[in-house]
């Protein structure tokens, strides 16, 4: 299994997404439907990212796939940040991926 070392700014990304709270609209806002998927991306992607451990062909998947219907004019300033976060978080795994 493939293993790599993300650089300094890459885990300042990661640790931050991890320390943010999940925003009001993705709990039970219009996009509730995605707080699980954070959860998710909280606990198992970047765990994965922080260890440097390959992140598989199943949650690339789920990565690349899912949260792209979010429209960036309907969040607020704490929301937005926290998807540019996510958005950060998706392109480190397609860079780690394989």
């Amino acid at each position: 299994m493939k293993k790599y070392k993300l650089t300094e700014e890459e885990k300042v990304v990661v640790n931050k997404f991890c320390n943010f709270s999940i925003p009001f609209i993705f709990k039970a806002g219009k996009y509730c439907r995605y707080m699980e998927y954070f959860e998710y991306v909280d606990s198992e992607i970047c765990y994965k990212l922080l260890k440097g451990k390959c992140i598989d062909e199943k949650n690339y998947q789920m990565i690349v796939l899912k949260g792209d219907n979010i429209k960036r004019e309907e969040l607020d300033n704490n929301a937005l940040e926290f998807y540019d976060l996510y958005l950060l978080l998706k392109d480190m795994v397609k860079k780690y991926h394989g």
